[in-house]
């Protein structure tokens, strides 16, 4: 008898083990996995999936998915600058914002990841500005980008790949030097311009004095060459 009591207690577990495996991971696993790779400071992987999550039917607007975004994009060196400007655009969304039960507030995290505020130097007063008249980033600072224009522009960027000592000659349509040193110049150029399917970087002193980008109109065979950063969209 104890043998049958045993025998049917682990064919029932199994059968909970088999179910439990088809239920469909739901939106609020999704959201515990973001934010556990979050908190680990995993800004390199969580980009992406926080970007899809976002945009996606079960995601929203969701002050803890949009802070958790505009953090991981300080946090990348090549997208600091459209983070500041998405914790910023925040403050109009989420006014009185609160993460686990506490309070946030958006100026000071702004200031200790971009620096002193474009609008105003002081917490409160840019605080209340932003609930009373939703005019934070536009009055007296360099206009804002909408949230989601910044977020299709880095999913834009984060679908070219990189392809590092890489030249790929041919079907150039542009080419244009470079302000600065960072082939992330080059690939925003190609991510933003619809008619460029693929760039070349070349870094300085092989072609010119400056860097230059080559913007094209298709996707040439790659060759290796340490002169040059390639990507394909």
């Amino acid at each position: 008898m104890c043998s049958l009591k045993r025998n049917l207690l682990l064919l029932l577990c199994l059968v909970l083990l088999f179910v439990a495996s088809k239920i469909p991971v739901t939106a609020q696993d999704n959201l515990d996995d973001l934010r556990t790779e979050f908190r680990s400071g995993k800004y390199l992987t969580v980009l992406q999936p926080l970007l899809q999550y976002r945009d996606s039917a079960t995601g929203g607007a969701n002050f803890e998915v949009d802070y958790m975004i505009g953090i991981t994009l300080c946090h990348r060196s090549e997208f600091k600058a459209k983070g500041c400007d998405y914790l910023r655009g925040m403050r109009q969304t989420y006014p009185r914002p609160r993460l686990d039960g506490r309070v946030v507030n958006l100026s000071q995290v702004i200031v200790s990841y971009c620096g002193p505020d474009p609008v105003s130097t002081n917490p409160d007063e840019t605080d209340a500005s932003a609930e009373v008249s939703g005019k934070v980033d536009s009055a007296g600072s360099r206009s804002a980008q909408n949230p989601k224009d910044i977020r299709d522009g880095i999913k834009r960027n984060l679908s070219l790949s990189e392809e590092v000592n890489v030249d790929r000659p041919g079907r150039d349509y542009r080419d244009f030097d470079l302000g600065g040193p960072r082939f992330e110049l080059c690939r925003d150029a190609c991510a933003n311009d619809s008619d460029c399917k693929a760039f070349t970087y070349v870094k300085p002193s092989y072609q010119a004095a400056n860097a230059r980008c080559w913007l094209k109109s298709g996707a040439p065979k790659p060759a290796p060459s340490d002169c040059c950063i390639s990507g394909v969209k």
